[in-house]
């Protein structure tokens, strides 16, 4: 008689189980892929961001042991650090990628979670140095959080930043308001100082010493405002140095007014003739020109033959600049002559010309003199 043992035999398997387990398989391997790109998300928009981030969640995974070891999977100290890693680890895709959420809420959302997980058991579940490790990690994100500025890229709903506005009005050392100076801003962590001057990205003022307005979307915490201001010599002045105002918002951005009193440099040797000048004279078609005399105007205006003026200039030419006048020339008795064309009227007439002389007089070495014309002045022409 033969016995057949039954617990040898080999017992049928459920195909449908297996494929259970490959498809979990990849569901979690594909989890994890996922979570590791949001986690390079948060690394590439902020170091700082990414470092703690990877501390939270080594942090998460080192006190987990011993609160599973005394409660268990089904406990909710567990599940609030396990929903607090997933939060930090998906905040690349939620912030930076999607923009669902702004940096600055989504921080304290994780936050909440850990400090939630500390409270509801993992305090007591661990040993006297992970309680220390515990409670410096906590202190730190949300003294992170609330000091530090937001990423750039962090931007989003719920966000906590806000703009910056800057208005500058420039003058010079009379109280004049000054036409062509550089203004730069930018906003930098509080304890950068310098803002070098860059003219490619500097605002030029305005015949009102004035600039539109600076404006910053940067998240002003543990942040300043520095503006530079200054004006580069040229044929109207002798250059101006930068002057620098900070201004600081602990507590938020809002709209600030700076005030700039630039000084000249000395120019004992040289004097200026600078042109305020106003009307209807800037469209490419028309024309206006300038001469300098030493002395009384002789001739029709640009006559080659003949006595010629000191200095000829062209409106292009003289924008923003001026007459550059040495020390032997600013003694004598100066004369301003210019020549505008410009349309004559609506219709088919023929062009307006004007012809002007204007007397000067002597310019000292060290002074200016602005002269303020308006153009065309149609109440005398000169031929």
């Amino acid at each position: 008689m033969s016995f057949i043992n039954s617990s040898n035999r080999n017992l049928p398997q459920n195909p449908n189980e297996g494929a259970g387990v490959a498809l979990l398989a990849m569901g979690s391997l594909a989890l994890l892929i996922f979570c590791i790109s949001s986690v390079a998300a948060v690394f590439t928009a902020s170091l700082v961001a990414g470092s703690a981030l990877i501390g939270l969640l080594v942090t998460s995974a080192v006190l987990g042991i011993p609160v599973y070891r005394r409660h268990g999977w089904k406990s909710l100290p567990l599940a609030l650090l396990i929903l607090s890693g997933l939060w930090g680890a998906l905040s690349g895709v939620i912030v930076f990628k999607n923009h669902w959420l702004a940096f600055t809420p989504a921080a304290w959302v994780l936050n909440g979670l850990y400090i939630a997980a500390l409270l509801s058991g993992v305090w007591s579940a661990v040993n006297a140095w992970l309680k220390v490790l515990a409670a410096l990690f906590a202190v730190s994100l949300v003294t992170a959080t609330a000091l530090l500025p937001r990423p750039p890229g962090g931007e989003g709903p719920l966000d906590t930043a806000k703009e910056w506005q800057i208005d500058v009005e420039v003058v010079d050392e009379n109280g004049q308001p000054l036409e062509e100076a550089s203004v730069l801003c930018g906003a930098v962590m509080s304890w950068q100082k310098v803002l070098k001057p860059s003219s490619t990205l500097a605002k030029q003022t305005d015949r009102e010493g004035r600039v539109p307005t600076w404006e910053f979307k940067e998240d002003p915490r543990l942040k300043v405002v520095i503006c530079n201001v200054w004006k580069n010599a040229n044929d109207g002045n002798a250059g101006y140095p930068p002057v620098t105002q900070f201004v600081l918002s602990p507590l938020g951005g809002g709209k600030y007014q700076l005030h700039f009193t630039l000084t000249e440099n000395p120019h004992a040797d040289i004097a200026f003739l600078t042109l305020d000048l106003s009307g209807n004279f800037e469209q490419a078609w028309y024309t206006l020109k300038f001469e300098l005399w030493l002395g009384e105007p002789v001739g029709s205006f640009g006559e080659r033959d003949g006595p010629q003026p000191w200095q000829a200039k062209t409106w292009s030419q003289i924008r923003g600049n001026g007459f550059t006048i040495p020390a032997g020339v600013g003694g004598q008795d100066l004369y301003l002559r210019y020549f505008y064309e410009g349309p004559g009227g609506e219709g088919f007439v023929p062009p307006f010309r004007e012809v002007q002389t204007i007397y000067i007089g002597s310019i000292m070495p060290g002074t200016r003199n602005r002269l303020q014309l308006n153009i065309p002045n149609r109440s005398r022409e000169e031929d």
